[in-house]
């Protein structure tokens, strides 16, 4: 933040030590800087301004629950950092066709080759093409209109909130019958995405998990008619690689009674809450987000001596809904017009219904679930309570469906007409949540502490009132308070053990503030004092930065960023499970790296961290060349291995100095106090004591680039010390405490050996007579390796018994280990294939 250096602070990560002239000040009485505090002071609901979004707001009440009003479609959008109303009208910026101002981001042709239409949701992107060059576009509000794409025939795309509409316009029945209007190909591309589509199910375009990214109405024709006259059909759809294909209806198209224009759609969206009319006569077609009409008809209308239904729906999809949130109030608000004496004679039935989708049509309607409340003349809004509809939806999920329709009586009607029109966009949903003990995810929020780090997630919970604290220590200072109540937490630190047994420490803004002014009330809370945080840290929430590997101390194995280490087995079936480490030598639940079985195949695998990104990553040894995962310090490594280069001449690394005998197991650490990881590996000997029928451990220099040799002139690597063949269990740690990483090797079952590390003060060419520990004491173990087990920055030692136990001994730091205890109670670590 600016004033940092103004104000002599040392910065730290997330958190800054005071200075000198803050300390001094006597705190002053709490200033009230959180929504939940005013709120209680005011009496009022006060709204959660960060946790604002394009089409919802967050209020906590003075009673400590929170209530998330849900509108049907976006009503602002951020820009420039300030939030302005949508507005789809076009305009021409920077050789783009743009909406002014939109969630969702939409850029038209401005003419020429190239996309129609761009349509992204800030994580995939969907481009269709007209087959040809367009014109030079004439915008008129939300649409864009390219005049003459072919004779007769225009092309219109209209901005919408979430997504566009496209209609070529066929103005007269001279142009249907031009022979390109048989079959119209778009052009289509989706990043990543499959897209489907049929007259039956609409467009979908879904992601590698099936997950619907855009979305459309089965792809529809329809003439200018009004009322009885009115023509409108479904068409043939076809999707393949590369384009779309619609197939217009020729007798629609050409009919001598057709009203011109015709109009012809696709058109595709990104939203989660959609609407949809059906309609008896026309069984087969599906209304979903109809541009062409802003309001669902309901009511009757008696045509060809047969009984014709109006009916419809909505769909609202609302913020952190389900099976396990506490739902005490639910509010639905929308408007309708319902004229006398319409509204006398069609009653308005509002219903719970089951899901809707852009394949609802009269004939594949969703089950009428429960009937909520029937209206006659009511005016223009509407106002109802929909608490069991919504706790009912909850069960299933986020998003709550709901009906508008008539009578069976009024619909089944011999003679007449009659409608009542919903305007579904005007709908919102109000729900309020209260606690049960859980903590639930936000994923959408927009916070930023005084030193400018930014926060897009929260995890929600209930907690204690506490203390807030600069740092995750309960020795630092008191930066505000938290009232007993709702909070947001944002990122987690490990730091002192707390209440709970573990180190885990929340980030959060408190609700006031103490003389610490310029920290507006941001600290630190232990998990113990939040109600449903668990013991572990919270599942999707992301570590407050990443932690930094001091050099030496350990081999890098940290994955989640809590500056702890992990530690990984390798199970028999090549899969990889992270077991996070405490910091007090014990270890949190099994969680997967990975579960295809990717670790077969290799000689062996090891920690490093081979991007110098501080984060753990997982490298394997096969055939003189590493692969490396890297870890994305959130408790997972990528899907793709990469190749370890020897970077002087940008290719894959080949370890093995070519003498006697080729190298058979690779480690990693730093192993020259340059804060890169380094690869020792155990190859055939060179000058080390002439025994070429044993081995020597060889290393190379990292370059914290994915890679070594960067600068390193002995391109066969260096020698460092003997190995007897028979050996395959290294690992590194700093025994003596000089900052150095050292190797151990497991010399026997019963026997550990240690060896100065290369760079180690203690080392000499050999690196001497190895020391042998703990002597007779040992024991018979298996699977041994080291790491910083219980976050005192000296190396520990850990092992598997023939029982099956796996054991930590502490390191003192002076070449000797304190009494050993075990990691958890499980007996079956003997099973695993390595352990790391």
């Amino acid at each position: 933040m600016a004033s940092c250096a103004a104000l002599a602070m040392a910065v730290t990560t997330l958190g800054y030590a005071a200075s000198a002239a803050e300390t001094d000040k006597a705190p002053p009485e709490g200033v009230n800087v959180s929504p939940l505090a005013k709120a209680r002071a005011s009496g009022k609901p006060v709204e959660v301004v960060e946790n604002r979004t394009e089409s919802s707001e967050t209020y906590v009440n003075p009673s400590g629950t929170l209530t998330v009003t849900r509108h049907m479609t976006p009503v602002r959008v951020k820009q420039g950092g300030t939030w302005v109303p949508v507005d789809t009208a076009l305009v021409s910026r920077e050789g783009r066709v743009v909406p002014k101002a939109a969630p969702v981001g939409l850029e038209l042709s401005d003419g020429g080759a190239g996309p129609m239409v761009r349509l992204n949701d800030d994580r995939h992107v969907l481009e269709m093409s007209w087959p040809g060059e367009l014109p030079e576009p004439k915008l008129a509000g939300p649409v864009a209109t390219y005049a003459e794409v072919l004779p007769g025939v225009d092309l219109q795309v209209t901005a919408e909130a979430e997504g566009f509409s496209q209609l070529l316009v066929v103005k007269d029945a001279k142009a249907a019958k031009n022979p390109k209007l048989k079959k119209v190909a778009f052009g289509l591309k989706a990043n990543g995405l499959k897209v489907t589509g049929d007259d039956k199910q609409g467009l979908k375009a879904v992601d590698a998990k099936g997950r619907t990214a855009f979305s459309g109405p089965a792809p529809q024709m329809w003439d200018s008619a009004k009322g009885e006259k009115k023509k409108r059909a479904v068409m043939g759809t076809e999707v393949a690689e590369g384009r779309i294909t619609v197939v217009p209806d020729q007798k629609l198209l050409s009919a001598p009674d057709t009203a011109y224009p015709v109009y012809v759609d696709p058109s595709f969206t990104v939203g989660m809450s959609n609407w949809t009319d059906v309609e008896q006569m026309y069984p087969n077609a599906s209304g979903w987000n109809d541009r062409d009409e802003t309001n669902i008809s309901v009511g009757y209308w008696y045509y060809n001596n047969a009984p014709n239904g109006f009916r419809g729906f909505f769909q609202m999809d609302v913020p952190n809904l389900n099976a396990t949130r506490v739902v005490t109030k639910a509010t639905l608000t929308f408007s309708e017009l319902g004229t006398s004496p319409e509204c006398t004679t069609i009653p308005l039935e509002l219903w719970h219904t089951g899901r809707i989708s852009p394949a609802t049509t009269w004939n594949n309607q969703p089950t009428w679930n429960t009937k909520i409340a029937t209206y006659s003349c009511v005016g223009d809004k509407i106002t109802q309570n929909v608490l069991a509809a919504v706790q009912a939806a909850a069960k299933s999920g986020s998003i709550v469906d709901f009906g508008v329709r008539t009578t069976d009586a009024v619909e089944k009607k011999q003679k007449g007409f009659g409608w009542r029109w919903v305007y579904p966009m005007t709908a919102s949903l109000s729900v309020e949540y209260a606690y049960n003990g859980q903590c639930f995810m936000i994923s959408e929020v927009d916070r930023k502490d005084p030193d400018g780090n930014a926060f897009t997630k929260e995890m929600n919970c209930e907690s204690q009132a506490t203390a807030v604290r600069s740092e995750p220590f309960n020795s630092s200072a008191q930066t505000g308070n938290l009232l007993a109540g709702p909070h947001g937490f944002v990122c987690w630190r490990s730091g002192d053990l707390n209440g709970a047994g573990n180190r885990i420490w929340y980030y959060i803004k408190g609700d006031t503030s103490t003389g610490w002014t310029s920290w507006q009330g941001w600290g630190y809370v232990p998990a113990d004092k939040i109600t449903g945080a668990g013991t572990e840290p919270y599942p999707g929430l992301p570590a407050c930065g990443v932690h930094t590997t001091t050099p030496g101390i350990a081999a890098p194995q940290d994955f989640n960023s809590d500056g702890l280490s992990d530690v990984l087995a390798l199970q028999p079936d090549g899969n990889l499970a992270l077991y996070p480490g405490n910091g007090n030598g014990t270890l949190a639940n099994k969680r997967m790296l990975w579960t295809d079985g990717r670790g077969t195949g290799y000689t062996n695998l090891f920690t490093g961290d081979f991007d110098a990104d501080g984060m753990g990553d997982v490298g394997a040894f096969a055939d003189t060349v590493i692969w490396w995962w890297r870890g994305d310090g959130n408790s997972g490594v990528e899907d793709t291995r990469r190749p370890l280069m020897d970077n002087r001449y940008k290719t894959q690394a080949y370890f093995n100095p070519g003498l006697h005998h080729p190298c058979r197991v690779a480690f990693a650490a730093d192993f020259n106090g340059d804060g890169t990881t380094d690869i020792m590996a155990a190859c055939g000997q060179g000058s080390e004591q002439g025994n070429y029928n044993d081995d020597s451990l060889w290393w190379w220099p990292g370059d914290g680039d994915g890679g070594v040799n960067k600068n390193n002139s002995n391109g066969i690597g260096w020698e460092y010390s003997y190995a007897a063949r028979t050996q395959d269990t290294f690992s590194a740690l700093d025994i003596t405490g000089d900052g150095r990483m050292d190797v151990s090797t497991l010399f026997s079952p019963t026997v550990l050996q240690l060896k100065a590390g290369p760079s180690a003060s203690s080392s000499t060419h050999g690196t001497g007579t190895p020391t042998n520990w703990p002597g007779s004491t040992f024991g018979t173990v298996s699977h041994v390796f080291a790491g910083d087990f219980n976050g005192d920055r000296k190396g520990d030692m850990a092992g598997v018994d023939s029982n099956g136990f796996l054991w930590w001994w502490p390191g003192n730091g002076n070449g000797s280990f304190g009494t050993p205890s075990k990691m958890n109670n499980a007996t079956d670590w003997g099973t695993v294939k390595d352990l790391m």
